[in-house]
């Protein structure tokens, strides 16, 4: 399989199946507005979009994105900062699933081409780098990966995972890169545009 056809496999992959299943928030109160939070965007595989907050009677909250925006339901009896909490810890465990899913179904796809194994992945709240690639052959990766254009998340994944070939940025480790990525070094300095999400 060569490395344009893993990418077609990738892309599909998410654009077809990475939204986790959509869970309308059942038996909602009647007499309760919606609130749509115009004045922020949240950003999504790369592109921007908008939030809608139901409020309802239920304790627990949920997060979707569906049809273009992203659907929180949360309960009507929070004060401004409790909901905006809420919120905050709804997108990041939101970005954590949709970053592990794009991770999960990639790497085994790398390994198709050149493989080389691996011990762990891990999904973590990070501020500072994309991703890490440990000498115990653990693979971590930020979950803001889930904010990026799917091929950008691809660089990501491929760089890290090369890192289990060659532990550094030699010569030696570029080239690995390329054989999966030839236009690499685009997609690097696109990665700059996203380095204050």
């Amino acid at each position: 399989m060569n490395n344009s056809s893993i990418f077609s496999l990738y892309f599909e992959f998410n654009l077809n199946t990475i939204h986790p299943q959509i869970i309308n928030p059942a038996n909602q109160h009647p007499n309760l507005k919606i609130y749509i939070k115009k004045d922020e965007l949240f950003t999504y595989l790369g592109k921007q979009f908008p939030l809608q907050i139901n409020l309802h009677q239920f304790k627990r909250s949920n997060l979707i994105f569906k049809n273009g925006k992203f659907l929180a339901s949360i309960h009507y009896n929070l004060s401004n900062q409790q909901q905006i909490r809420i919120i905050e810890t709804l997108f990041e465990k939101f970005y954590i699933k949709i970053t592990k899913e794009i991770c999960y179904k990639t790497l085994p796809l790398l390994q198709q081409v050149k493989f080389q194994n691996f011990k762990l992945i891990s999904i973590k709240k990070l501020k500072s780098r994309w991703g890490s690639c440990s000498t115990k052959k653990n693979l971590n990766f930020s979950h803001r990966i889930a904010q990026l254009p799917p091929k950008v998340q691809y660089y990501i994944i491929v760089h890290e995972y090369c890192h289990l070939f060659e532990m550094n940025h030699s010569s030696k480790f570029w080239y690995k890169v390329s054989e999966f990525l030839p236009d690499y070094k685009e997609l690097r300095t696109h990665l700059r545009k996203f380095e204050k999400l």
